[in-house]
């Protein structure tokens, strides 16, 4: 029995009690510099913070200003997403022609008609004030993808189309 209880005052040893130097730290009572004080100094940026005549309104509501890189990078997507919408459709009425004409399309002669107009667009971006060589590989995806999902939604209209509606074209 000796041996136990031996065993359980060790475990109730009294912690030594901290100095208050080593509990406290210093507090700082200083007071924080504004933005307009750290501005000055150099210490933040400018263009970082929004303030308050960064807004616009429009239509009785207040708007954040918008810069011109960010109007031009919003017409870009728009002209990104604008260019294989145009291509896919007009390759489904052109596939959709041919397959009304009678023209049997195989897979591989789909998957290279496709990557010609990927390609065709990578010529055309330039023309309208798009930089391909900007683009990563998650743009191209979804360039083929667009040009390919109207492609065969057009394109499965054509076919589905009732015939008589079809012979004006």
């Amino acid at each position: 029995m000796g041996k136990k209880s031996k065993k359980k005052k060790d475990k109730t040893k009294k912690r030594k009690k901290a100095t208050p130097s080593e509990v406290s730290t210093p507090i700082n009572h200083e007071k924080k510099p504004t933005i307009v004080e750290d501005v000055k100094k150099g210490t933040k940026d400018v263009e970082s913070k929004k303030r308050p005549n960064d807004f616009v309104l429009i239509r009785g509501r207040r708007k954040p200003k918008v810069d011109k890189s960010t109007k031009t990078r919003r017409i870009q997507s728009i002209k990104k997403m604008l260019l294989p919408s145009v291509f896919g459709t007009a390759g489904g009425i052109f596939l959709g022609m041919l397959t009304i004409n009678g023209t049997h399309i195989t897979t591989i002669i789909f998957l290279i008609f496709l990557m010609v107009m990927v390609y065709a667009q990578k010529i055309i971006f330039p023309k309208i004030d798009v930089d391909p060589l900007e683009f990563e590989a998650k743009d191209w995806i979804y360039i083929g993808f667009m040009t390919l999902d109207f492609l065969l939604v057009v394109w499965t209209l054509f076919i589905n189309a009732n015939p008589i509606t079809m012979t004006g074209l």
